[in-house]
């Protein structure tokens, strides 16, 4: 190797190897996003190890991890770490601009300016308990519009007499058909609870 070749490779090579170890977490620092740990090899015991790229910041991902449990720690040089793996988490949160989504104890919370729900390909998703309301309303307001006419059905059949008389018989199955379709109508609306799905309330 030429004097020249190894003078490049003396320059680019670093000190500073990049590796990771086993360690036990002994703390956590959740508003510096840090951790300490004391590695599983006897090696002594690592602090400030980074939980996120930039200590003490607000937005991205951070995982934080359970006090006692392991986890692999990688330098990023001799004086820095930062947690890798983690093999037991207490608290996960992730900021996305004014969008916070924060999982601990078996506790989901979401916290935004806006949500917006919405069904496959987009489409907006429907209120069930709105649309269960105007459905009821439409179906009381066939219930009643088919109620006056078997009501105007059955007078026609009566007064339907003389040169009329004809008609009489058109009433009659008209008003028999409506009597039929009105418990049918009615029977539809018991069905739209079914619209709605469990809802649970967390405290």
């Amino acid at each position: 190797m030429s004097d020249i070749a190894r003078a490049i490779k003396e320059i680019a090579k670093t000190a500073d190897e990049m590796y990771s170890l086993v360690a036990r977490v002994t703390s956590v620092n959740e508003s510096e996003r840090t951790c300490d740990v004391q590695p599983l090899n006897g090696d002594a015991a690592l602090f400030r190890v980074r939980l996120q790229s930039q200590l003490s910041d607000s937005v991205g991902l951070v995982v934080f991890p359970a006090v006692g449990s392991t986890v692999v720690a990688t330098f990023l040089n001799k004086e820095s770490a930062y947690v890798a793996l983690c093999s037991e988490v207490t608290r996960i949160v992730i900021t996305i601009g004014g969008l916070e989504i924060e999982a601990e104890d078996n506790r989901l919370t979401v916290t935004a300016n806006q949500i917006d729900l919405a069904g496959a390909g987009g489409e907006p998703v429907p209120k069930g308990t709105t649309l269960n309301g105007n459905l009821n309303n439409l179906v009381t307001q066939i219930v009643t519009a088919l109620t006056a006419l078997g009501a105007y059905a059955s007078t026609q059949a009566a007064v339907s007499t003389g040169v009329l008389a004809p008609l009489a018989p058109g009433y009659t199955a008209l008003g028999a058909a409506i009597t039929t379709i009105i418990p049918a109508v009615n029977s539809v609306a018991a069905q739209f609870p079914q619209h709605l799905s469990q809802k649970t309330k967390t405290q």
